[in-house]
């Protein structure tokens, strides 16, 4: 599949145009900093996977994506990235891939239904034998704002997990607005409160810290 300048990938695919990056100059603190941390780190982790990538992009972190790689998706060309899917049911590994494309990169939050979709994809690929037992790793599952144990217990439990690389990228902070940082954690209240998973608050305590490391103990906390 081809993708636009952009990264947005709504359900109807990725072919569309994304939504700009904010400018970030002016603000009052230096939130530039985290775009680029955040931005460096992605490249880091596609450029530690070898060969020609097709990216797996949860469809929920397009817009976020823009915010981050202001570029666009021509960075990611750049850093190997040859294709663009969105993280769906369906089959993803086609018998064309196999000599077109050496890893698929799953970049999505570590929500426990995405593992489901991985685990699915992989056992599809195993049974189709278009991936051998005796491969060198091709999937890469990259989850953020971290990996969690549940996750990777998951691919586990479903046997895939030796088949699968795991690694966090950290997109604790995402900055939408010169004035607005969000972590975009939709369901931290339903994971806390119904699900009694603290696993939300560990992030907001890891977000934190990256402030603190950036910009200093804060004066006050509301």
């Amino acid at each position: 599949s081809a993708i636009a300048s952009g990264l947005s990938v709504p359900k109807s695919g990725p072919n569309v145009g994304a939504q700009k990056a904010c400018v970030l100059e002016g603000a009052a603190l230096e939130l530039n900093l985290i775009r680029e941390d955040n931005r460096l780190e992605l490249l880091e982790l596609l450029e530690g996977i070898a060969g020609r990538k097709c990216l797996v992009l949860d469809p929920q972190l397009g817009g976020r994506l823009n915010h981050v790689l202001v570029e666009g998706a021509r960075v990611l060309r750049e850093n190997g990235v040859a294709a663009f899917r969105e993280l769906r049911g369906e089959e993803l590994v086609e018998a064309g891939d196999r000599e077109a494309i050496d890893s698929y990169v799953y970049l999505c939050r570590a929500h426990g239904p995405h593992m489901f979709t991985i685990a699915r994809h992989i056992k599809a690929a195993l049974r189709r034998q278009l991936v051998a037992d005796e491969e060198e790793t091709r999937f890469h599952v990259l989850l953020l704002p971290r990996k969690t144990f549940l996750c990777e217990q998951y691919l586990k439990d479903q046997g895939v997990r030796k088949y699968c690389s795991v690694q966090s990228f950290r997109l604790d902070l995402v900055a939408f607005d010169k004035d607005v940082l969000s972590m975009e954690l939709e369901s931290c209240w339903k994971e806390l409160k119904v699900d009694g998973d603290p696993t939300s608050l560990e992030f907001v305590v890891q977000a934190l810290l990256k402030l603190e490391n950036f910009f200093g103990e804060p004066r006050r906390v509301r």
